[in-house]
């Protein structure tokens, strides 16, 4: 069986890092590409992130550049330059997964073809496969620590969830 291939945006793991589920990323995908531009984006985060490194779970990214070519400049016009490398990479490599929490990366995603999943799209894979119990707990942590949820989309995973 062929492991999936997963290229990850800073945001998944900027915020499965603030509410301790970094460890998730292992669980579920094994390994996780990480572009250069996005780790270069969490080494600069404040406190948490920028000790992501040690973070539990942490070894589950995998360092990996795209490559440097028209795709990537052209994206570079549109999106910030982690959104841009974490799209190239996944267009580049065939990726089955790329986790992005971005509406404006997630459109350019969709039209490139990618399957794409977010932070919320984590928690509910990692509830599905008995790694957390109620998601509603992790939502709610992600809301205290600054990551919106509108009452529709919390609504939805709930239901998801099992726990609507």
């Amino acid at each position: 069986m062929t492991t999936p291939l997963v290229v990850t945006n800073n945001t998944p793991v900027s915020h499965l890092l603030r509410i301790g589920q970094l460890p998730l990323l292992g669980l579920l995908f094994g390994r996780v590409l990480v572009p250069a531009q996005v780790v270069d984006e969490l080494d600069r985060g404040q406190h948490v992130l920028g000790a992501w490194r040690e973070a539990p779970g942490a070894d589950a990214l995998v360092v990996a550049a795209p490559l440097d070519g028209p795709f990537l400049r052209q994206l570079l016009v549109q999106l910030d330059p982690g959104e841009a490398a974490a799209i190239a990479l996944a267009v580049e490599r065939s990726a089955s997964l790329l986790l992005i929490d971005e509406v404006d990366g997630r459109k350019v995603g969709r039209r490139h073809g990618l399957r794409m999943t977010g932070t919320l799209g984590v928690l509910l894979e990692g509830k599905r496969q008995g790694h957390l119990g109620e998601i509603r707990l992790w939502m709610d942590a992600l809301s205290r620590q600054g990551f919106h949820i509108g009452a529709a989309l919390k609504q939805h995973v709930l239901a998801a969830a099992g726990e609507a």
